[in-house]
């Protein structure tokens, strides 16, 4: 588990977080607009969209309509 993405659904107005923890174990540095990890933070995005798809979440992070809450 070398990167951790955190992302708030819920409010829109905070920023993702993107961690390269090998490098920034203490979660000092966002690398979230950092264009050089562009890349890591759309592959992270890709999953959790794809798991939230799995899961019946929809983009606020709440069960979607017609799920088991």
């Amino acid at each position: 588990r070398d990167w951790k993405l955190i992302v708030t659904p819920d409010d829109r107005d905070l920023p993702d977080e993107l961690y390269h923890l090998a490098a920034d174990p203490r979660e000092s540095t966002n690398l979230a607009a950092d264009p050089d990890h562009a890349a890591t933070l759309a592959r992270l995005r890709g999953a959790l969209n794809r798991l939230a798809a799995e899961t019946g979440l929809d983009d606020s992070g709440l069960p979607g309509p017609g799920t088991a809450s």
